[in-house]
């Protein structure tokens, strides 16, 4: 019983897993947010994912980006609420896996980023931090965007 659990856990981290990602992967996509282009290679897109670049997409929408130096943290001040976003490891079983954490300070929650856990993917590119499709789209639609992706015409679309 034991070398399934540790075989699941296993399999489910190296699904997982983060990588950084080499900027001759990416591919230009157009990124809108409220009926604004915001930049052409803005919303990044690899191998048929789109990446959603956190601190862009927020700023865009009205929120106010702070860098927490002292904790690591990143605060997101958006409709007067208040986030904190952190990248760890989920346990100290797979210190290397490190996934992104959304937590609403006024309710004290974190957000599910994937259908299984809180923790989501993503990438750090150029310094900037990119989340996976799922977890982007997850994320904007529970602060109540509305996010819509055209992998086709390559055109992402976030309105609040």
């Amino acid at each position: 019983m034991k070398k399934i659990v540790l075989v699941s856990l296993l399999i489910f981290s190296c699904l997982f897993t983060y990588k950084c990602v080499e900027a001759n992967e990416m591919v230009g996509g157009t990124l809108i947010v409220n009926q604004k282009t915001v930049e052409k290679k803005a919303s990044v897109i690899i191998k048929n994912e789109v990446l959603f670049p956190l601190r862009t997409i927020f700023e865009e929408l009205g929120a106010k980006v702070n860098w927490i130096e002292n904790t690591g943290e990143t605060e997101i001040v958006f409709n007067d609420k208040i986030y904190l976003c952190e990248i760890k490891a989920p346990n100290s079983f797979f210190p290397n896996n490190k996934y992104i954490y959304i937590k609403d300070v006024q309710n004290n929650c974190y957000f599910y980023l994937t259908p299984m856990s809180m923790g989501g993917s993503y990438e750090m590119i150029n310094d900037r931090t990119y989340l996976h499709q799922e977890t982007g789209k997850r994320l904007f639609e529970a602060m109540g965007c509305i996010v819509e992706i055209d992998l086709e015409n390559q055109i992402v679309n976030i309105s609040n």
